[in-house]
């Protein structure tokens, strides 16, 4: 840390040295960063090494001819190894009695990735990236890609509704959509159990109510239907993975994401996460959720879609984003927001309520087929004075 300090101070760059994770120094090496920065502060450059050297005469200067990036590579490398070690080593008797390690790893990995601040300068960006290979995922519905460019890399999405809107239904239907296109998709869900995700999904590929399922109503052409839909999923390119237990953090939705690598996340049943560790009222609760959902969907640089509910102000009403319950972060942290309300006909209006992306407050009507599990833009019903 010396050389880094010494280095700093001689070329007047103290960049480096607040870029540091404060989490890794010593208390000393805290008051001397600290220092710099109120001299700094104050007199708008940085001390020089003898000026820091009256102030703390037990510091030592060590000389660097290496650039000041490797340097300070060399320094943070130093920094997390012996952090590491007497991190671990105070966990000893908490792993020894067979506790889940996972916030531990979750907290040393935050700590450990400080400091790594990666840029991109604008002046070199490679723009040939803007012609190749779209790596969206489409929505399968023609006017929803068209005004959002599909589900792509970093997206966090939100798909919001009253109780029995058919939430769950519709995001099954995108879904199967992208297995079909050869995706991978995780699938979380504290609301259904996996079995009847896959069934579900096989009743949309497959044509059939599955409500059929629970009834043990089969017909013979029905059955012949499931060994076929047996039969496709065995020799497509996609896949789903669902876990079979709840899933009850952000963290344990990340665990799965490292272990499986998707090309997307769906979590049905947000509200159902919880990252606070303390007792606190839902809207906090949930707008931790969303903050990590966030960073997750950045980090990973993959899209993830939460299925959420509506407040009951909206009974009664198409529902607006003031509807998204228990949170406002979760429409300020979204970068699409689709609103779902059953109109008295029974079709389903899908409305377009935030877009970072795009077009914001227009809608479309589609319809919900159970007996065939079919989803269908109704074009006749687009109300052409929002989406025009």
């Amino acid at each position: 840390m010396n050389g880094l300090i010494t280095q700093s101070l001689e070329q007047g760059n103290v960049t480096h040295l607040y870029q540091f994770p404060y989490e890794l120094l010593e208390s000393y090496e805290r008051e001397w960063i600290d220092w710099i920065k109120e001299y700094t502060n104050k007199h708008s450059v940085p001390p020089n090494v003898e000026r820091f050297c009256d102030a703390y005469d037990s510091f030592v200067a060590v000389k660097r001819a290496d650039p000041i990036t490797d340097t300070y590579e060399k320094a943070l490398t130093k920094k997390r190894n012996s952090w590491s070690r007497r991190f671990l080593m105070g966990y000893k008797e908490y792993f020894d009695d067979g506790k889940d390690p996972l916030p531990i790893i979750k907290e040393l990995y935050e700590t450990l990735t400080l400091g790594d601040v990666e840029i991109m300068k604008f002046s070199e960006y490679d723009r040939s990236r803007y012609f190749r290979a779209r790596t969206s995922l489409p929505y399968g519905i023609e006017l929803l890609d068209y005004y959002t460019g599909g589900a792509s890399a970093g997206d966090l999405i939100y798909i919001f509704g009253r109780l029995g809107t058919g939430k769950t239904t519709f995001a099954m239907w995108i879904i199967k959509k992208w297995l079909e296109a050869g995706h991978k998709i995780l699938v979380v869900s504290n609301e259904n159990r996996a079995e009847d995700i896959v069934a579900k999904i096989d009743s949309f590929i497959g044509g059939w109510n599955p409500l059929k399922r629970r009834l043990m109503d089969w017909t013979p052409d029905e059955e012949v239907k499931i060994k076929t839909v047996s039969h496709i999923a065995s020799t497509l390119d996609g896949e789903i993975i669902i876990p079979t237990v709840p899933i009850h953090s952000v963290d344990e939705v990340q665990s799965l994401i490292h272990s499986h690598n998707p090309d997307v996340v769906v979590i049905d049943g947000v509200y159902l996460l919880s990252d606070n560790k303390g007792d606190s009222a839902n809207w906090e609760k949930l707008t931790d959720v969303s903050r990590n959902l966030k960073r997750l969907a950045d980090g990973h640089g993959i899209p993830v879609v939460g299925i959420h509910q509506a407040n009951r102000a909206s009974i009664g009403k198409r529902v607006g984003i003031e509807n998204i319950a228990y949170s406002d972060a979760l429409g300020q942290d979204a970068d699409l927001v689709l609103g779902l309300s059953e109109e008295e006909d029974g079709d389903l209006y899908i409305d377009c309520l935030k877009s970072r992306w795009g077009k914001n407050n227009w809608g479309l009507f589609v319809r919900l087929y159970f007996d065939t599990m079919t989803v269908k833009l109704l074009t006749d019903r687009i109300p052409l004075e929002e989406s025009e």
